[in-house]
């Protein structure tokens, strides 16, 4: 189960490594130790927005029924995490560019994901992750809900997370 849960992000981490190293390279040595701002290379985002600006704490702390603090940013600013003070509940929001296609193969992945509907132009839940899938118009998009509550709730968690996420990107 615990595979299942990590093989979208292992895509999304193998992709993270791949434009990691997309700079490397037999490239001519520079023959300043000095670099200004002008010099130094920067990657470009993977995504065009900032993923942690999606959504607020208190959004998702409404959402999740918990206090939760700022969100804090993983894998290439791929994916943001907001965690209870105590740890014991998160909400985790991971956003990818992908095909329908490449959607459909990641969820096929996961045993008893079911549809779940009028989110996006795809959407599934699957209960023993804790994990909704949504796809619309070309980002395949991961919410994950932790808390102590009821797979029904922490649906509607999801949702609602992933409602405001679609708004804004």
């Amino acid at each position: 189960m615990k595979k299942k849960v990590f093989l979208g992000f292992a895509i999304i981490a193998c992709f993270a490594v791949i434009m990691g190293f997309s700079g490397c390279g037999d490239k001519e040595k520079e023959t300043s130790s000095r670099q200004t701002d002008s010099t130094l290379g920067t990657a470009p985002p993977i995504l065009e927005f900032d993923i942690s600006s999606l959504v607020t704490p208190e959004q998702v702390g409404n959402a999740l029924g918990v206090k939760v603090g700022e969100g804090q940013s993983a894998d290439q600013d791929t994916t943001v995490r907001y965690y209870s003070e105590d740890q014991s509940s998160f909400l985790e929001i991971s956003i990818m560019e992908g095909s329908r296609e490449e959607f459909d193969e990641i969820v096929a992945s996961y045993e008893g994901a079911v549809d779940t509907m009028n989110l996006g132009q795809a959407a599934k839940w699957n209960s023993e992750t804790k994990q909704l899938f949504v796809f619309d118009d070309g980002y395949m998009i991961s919410v994950i809900a932790y808390a102590d509550k009821s797979d029904d709730s922490l649906l509607v968690a999801a949702r609602q997370i992933a409602a405001l996420v679609l708004e804004k990107i």
